[in-house]
């Protein structure tokens, strides 16, 4: 049997040396290619060993502290202290508590610690880090060293600080914002993930009821709104749009109110997550728009009233609409009519006095009365009675008429009657004069005869005869 080669240990220690040596390089190249900083200790506290990173992150040299210092100068003395204090508030009170001091109690509990620290780098800048360490331990478990790892977390501080500050903000908004914003699962009660404060404004439930599960919303939609609900929004997230609503729920009060929801599915990875929106009270706005098309219906009532000639006109007299009374009453078509002024149609005679009164009315912004006449399509003039206000942000004029033809013709009966009237008391006055003098004559010339028979009579007496008498 032929025998090999005899090993030779020295050789053997020697290649052991070197492996071990190139696996501690390759691993101090990862952990600098990592970008973490690796510092470790002696069981004194004295660096020995501070790689790349460490320097590039502390602002050191390795040659500046191996051998020479402890990581406490990278700490804030007072931060030391308090994290001691709270951790092992009965440990004795030291003027000149070190870093060491923690460690110490840490590794009589357990091999490694984890936390958040403030470092301080020899320009004096502080950044935050977590401080990973673990204890170096000889084969009889005592400890022989530290080796610890710092991560900076200044780009992760800088996130949370702007997650923070994102969602103070969005608290700032979500809970003075007249209205209820919220994040609900896609399911039958639309159970509640978060909701703001405003909704109670809103339902008269607190939000904690909603969260709980005590009211839902599904709960208080009206019965006649709730399928119409579900289909618009199940089609809204199945075609990948907002969806927005109005309807009507129960307020805790027992009254039904208006709402304006306005909302939109939420989806990761092609998965729908929630649902999120807004909710806003128009209760007051829907009432409005009733009311407003109650009287928008009154006035359209009143603006086709067939006894009433109403229209509207621009500034320079061109009619803009008009009520189908005009035509039946006038005979004009509305096209005729809005093709020429309103003052074409008046009677050459008052065509004076109707600008004269449109004067009045802008002067005064108050509704005037007026009469005219305005001529009918076959010729013909009617009397009409106008009331005319105008607005002059929209510089339009609003009139209204009636027509008073036959008031006017009864107002010539009435003067005509008058005047005959007049002449029948005079020519009864004259005849009543001629009648008394008349009657003055006849008194004259009766009154003289009588006289003279009175006279003879008392010249007879009884004994005269006729011969006497003549």
């Amino acid at each position: 049997m032929q025998e090999g080669p005899v090993p030779d240990r020295n050789n053997e220690g020697d290649s052991s040396l070197h492996a071990k040596a190139e696996a501690f390089g390759l691993q101090d190249s990862i952990m600098n290619a990592l970008g973490l900083a690796i510092i470790s200790t002696d069981d004194k506290g004295i660096i020995t060993s501070f790689n790349n990173t460490a320097e590039e992150l502390l602002g050191y040299t390795a040659a500046e502290v191996v051998g020479k210092t402890t990581p406490v100068i990278f700490h804030d003395a007072e931060e030391i202290r308090n994290r001691i204090q709270e951790r092992w508030p009965i440990a004795p009170a030291k003027t000149d508590l070190q870093f060491e001091d923690l460690l110490s109690n840490v590794f009589r509990e357990r091999s490694t610690y984890d936390g958040e620290w403030t470092f301080i780098r020899k320009d004096g800048s502080r950044f935050t880090a977590r401080l990973t360490v673990a204890a170096l331990r000889d084969t009889a478990g005592k400890i022989t060293g530290l080796a610890g790892i710092i991560t900076d977390l200044t780009s992760q501080q800088v996130l949370r600080d702007e997650l923070a500050a994102s969602e103070r903000k969005f608290r700032l908004l979500a809970e003075n914002i007249p209205g209820a914003i919220y994040l609900c699962r896609n399911d039958e009660r639309y159970s509640v993930l978060y909701l703001n404060d405003a909704v109670e404004a809103l339902t008269g439930f607190p939000a904690a009821d909603f969260f709980s599960g005590k009211v839902t919303f599904a709960g208080l939609f009206h019965p006649d709104d709730k399928e119409r609900i579900r289909r618009i929004v199940d089609e809204s997230i199945a075609a990948r749009k907002r969806f927005h609503l109005r309807y009507r729920i129960r307020h805790a009060s027992g009254e039904w109110r208006w709402v304006d929801e306005s909302g939109v599915g939420v989806f990761e990875n092609d998965q729908l997550v929630m649902l999120e929106g807004y909710l806003s009270d128009i209760t007051q706005q829907i009432q409005a728009e009733e009311n407003l098309k109650k009287i928008a219906e009154e006035n359209l009532r009143f603006f086709n009233n067939p006894v009433h000639l109403n229209a509207v006109a621009d500034f320079n007299g061109y009619v803009r609409r008009i009520s189908p009374s005009w035509a039946k009453m006038l005979g004009w078509t509305e096209q005729e009519l809005k093709s020429r002024t309103l003052i074409d149609f008046i009677h050459p005679d008052d065509v004076t006095s109707t600008r004269q009164a449109l004067r009045n009315i802008s002067r005064s912004g108050k509704v005037h009365t007026f009469e005219n006449r305005f001529a009918c399509k076959d010729g013909s003039f009617q009397w009409l009675l106008w009331a005319a206000a105008l607005d002059p942000e929209t510089e339009m004029i609003y009139v209204s008429a009636i027509d008073i033809s036959e008031r006017k013709r009864s107002e010539a009966n009435i003067l005509d009657s008058k005047s005959t009237l007049e002449g029948i008391t005079l020519q009864l006055q004259e005849r009543n004069r001629q009648l008394d003098e008349f009657a003055h004559i006849i008194s004259h010339n009766l009154r003289a005869p009588l006289k003279n028979i009175h006279a003879l009579v008392n010249l007879l007496d009884d004994q005269s005869g006729i011969t006497d008498y003549k």
